[in-house]
C-alpha cells in the first residue's frame, strides 16, 4: 500500500482526491486480528486459537483431543492417503476422454460418420457433468472413501467394456460405456478436496491443493494426448487398455491405504462409532459397503425405510 499510496502513514491515515480515511493501529488490530500473533491468556481469542505448531503458527482448524481426528494423524499417514487420492483423481479424470483425439480411427470399425463418433466423446463429457448429481449423494450413506473406491471399480469396468466393443454393431454399446465412464470419472477428483480439508491445517492446504489440481489438469489434457500417441502405432482400442494400469493401481492404493477422514468438529453433530482396529475388519467396514463410516441415521433420507 505504501508503494501505491505514499500518503499512507503508520497511523493509518490515507488522503486521496479530497477523501480521508483514518484508522489507528489499535483499531486495525481490533478489526483485523492476526491469527499468527500470540493472544494474551484469558481472552476469547486465546481460547479459540490456543494451539500452535513448533514454528508458532496457529493451527486452523484447532485439532481436538480425539486420536480419531485426522488432524492428529502422523504426517506420514496423511501424505500416504493424500498420494493415493491424487492417483485416484488422476486415473479417474483421464479415463472418460481416452478417445478424445482418436475417435476418427473408429469410423471404419463401426461404419459410422465422424459426427457419430464425436457423439461418443460428447457422451463421456455429458456423464462428467451429470454423474456428480447422482453419485455424490451416496457419500452421506456409505462414506467418501467407499464412493471413491467403487467409482474407480466402475471406471475400470467401463474401460474394459469400451475396449471390447470392436464389432460393427457395437457403436451404441460403446457410446454407453463412455457415458457411464464419465459419470464415475470425475468423482475421485471432486471428493479428493475433502481429504485435504480434513487432514491438513489451513497453512498446509495451499501446497496440497496445488499438487492435486495440477495432476487433475494434467489428467484432463494428458489422457487424450497419450491416447493419440498410442493410436498412431497400435489398434484404437489400446487407448482404453492402457488406462487399466493407473486405474487398477488407484483401486489397490485406495483399498489398502485410504481411510475415512470425515470427523465432526461441532460437538452438537452426531459421531459415528469407532471403526475396527484390525486391518481387514477396517477395510470391510470402510468399503463393504461403508455405512459404518457414517453416524447412525446420516443419509437416511436417501435410503428407503420400507
Amino acid at each position: 500500500l505504501l508503494f501505491f499510496f505514499p500518503s499512507l502513514s503508520t497511523s493509518g491515515k490515507l488522503s486521496a482526491s479530497g477523501c480521508t480515511f483514518t484508522m489507528s493501529a489499535t483499531e486495525q488490530e481490533d478489526k483485523y486480528p492476526s491469527p499468527d500473533v500470540m493472544v494474551a491468556g484469558g481472552s476469547d481469542q486465546s481460547s479459540e486459537y490456543s494451539k500452535k505448531n513448533d514454528n508458532g503458527i496457529v493451527l486452523i482448524p484447532q485439532p481436538s483431543d480425539d486420536p480419531e481426528d485426522p488432524l492428529n494423524w502422523p504426517m506420514h499417514k496423511k501424505i500416504t492417503i493424500f498420494a493415493c487420492i491424487c492417483l485416484a483423481g488422476f486415473a479417474g479424470q483421464m479415463s472418460p476422454n481416452s478417445n478424445q483425439l482418436t475417435f476418427i480411427y473408429q469410423i471404419p470399425a463401426y461404419h459410422k460418420t465422424q459426427t457419430d463418433l464425436l457423439n461418443s466423446v460428447a457422451a463421456g463429457l455429458a456423464g462428467w457433468v451429470a454423474g456428480p448429481f447422482f453419485v455424490i449423494p451416496l457419500v452421506g450413506v456409505i462414506g467418501r472413501s467407499s464412493v471413491v473406491f467403487w467409482s474407480l471399480v466402475a471406471i475400470f469396468a467401463c474401460q474394459i467394456w469400451a475396449a471390447e466393443m470392436t464389432g460393427a454393431n457395437d457403436y451404441i454399446s460403446f457410446t454407453l460405456s463412455r457415458l457411464f465412464c464419465g459419470m464415475f470419472g470425475g468423482i475421485p477428483a471432486i471428493l479428493g478436496s475433502g481429504y485435504i480439508m480434513d487432514m491438513f491445517y489451513l497453512h498446509q492446504r495451499g501446497k496440497a491443493f496445488a499438487i492435486f489440481e495440477v495432476l487433475i489438469i494434467f489428467a484432463v489434457v494428458g489422457g487424450g494426448t497419450l491416447g493419440g500417441f498410442i493410436a498412431e502405432r497400435k489398434p484404437w482400442n489400446y487407448v482404453f487398455w492402457w488406462t487399466l494400469g493407473p486405474v487398477g493401481a488407484a483401486i489397490l492404493a485406495v483399498f489398502f491405504f485410504v481411510e475415512e477422514t470425515t470427523f465432526p468438529r461441532d460437538p452438537s453433530m452426531p459421531k459415528r462409532a469407532p471403526l475396527p482396529k484390525g486391518w481387514l475388519a477396517n477395510r470391510i467396514a470402510t468399503f463393504l459397503p461403508g455405512t459404518k463410516t457414517q453416524p447412525s441415521g446420516k443419509g437416511s433420507e436417501f435410503v428407503s425405510t420400507h
